[in-house]
C-alpha cells in the first residue's frame, strides 16, 4: 500500500509545464528512402570466357526490398568530361573502330560493373569512381518525371548529399 501511495505522490507533481526551450537547429535534409554513396573500383578481373573486365562494389544498402522492388542506379565518373554517366552506355575508344559498353548487375549486397570492348579486346583505363544510388520503389513512383539517367537531377529530387 505504501508503494502505491509513493507512485501517486511522484506522478501527481508532474502536471505544471515548465517554460518552452529553445528552438534546435534545422537537420540536413535528406530522405531515409534513398541512399548514396561513391564508391573507388581498384581491382578488376578479366572474364575470358565472356570478354569483359568485372569490379566488384559491396554495398549494404542494396537490400532485398531495394534489390527486388526499388532502383539500383549506378553512375560512372568521366573525368575528361567532369560528369557521372549513368550506366548502361557505350563510348568510342581512342580506336575509332572499337566501342566500349559499360553495364552493371546487382544483387543484395552487391553491384558488379562490366566493361567490354565492340572488339573483344580488353579495355584499357577503366574508370575507378561509381556512385551508387538506392532508391526505394515508392519514391520511383511517386517521382516520374526524374531523369533517372541525370545524376544532377537524381541529386536534386532526392537530396543527395555527395
Amino acid at each position: 500500500m505504501g508503494a502505491l501511495v509513493a507512485g501517486m505522490l511522484m506522478f501527481s507533481g508532474c502536471g505544471k509545464e515548465g517554460p518552452a526551450g529553445p528552438a534546435g537547429t534545422d537537420g540536413t535534409n535528406g530522405n531515409a528512402n534513398v541512399r548514396g554513396n561513391t564508391f573507388t573500383i581498384s581491382t578488376w578481373t578479366w572474364n575470358t570466357s565472356a570478354l569483359y573486365l568485372q569490379g566488384n562494389i559491396a554495398d549494404a544498402d542494396v537490400t532485398p526490398d531495394i534489390n527486388n522492388y526499388g532502383a539500383v542506379l549506378v553512375y560512372a565518373y568521366i573525368p575528361s568530361a567532369a560528369v557521372w554517366e549513368a550506366l548502361p552506355f557505350s563510348t568510342p575508344t581512342t580506336s575509332a573502330s572499337v566501342t566500349q559498353h559499360f553495364e552493371c548487375l546487382h544483387s543484395t549486397g552487391n553491384v558488379w560493373v562490366d566493361i567490354s570492348n565492340s572488339d573483344g579486346s580488353t579495355p584499357s583505363g577503366p574508370p575507378a569512381d561509381y556512385k551508387v544510388v538506392c532508391i526505394a520503389s515508392s519514391l520511383i513512383k511517386a517521382n516520374p518525371n526524374v531523369d533517372l539517367k541525370n545524376y544532377s537531377q537524381v541529386k536534386a529530387a532526392f537530396h543527395l548529399n555527395n
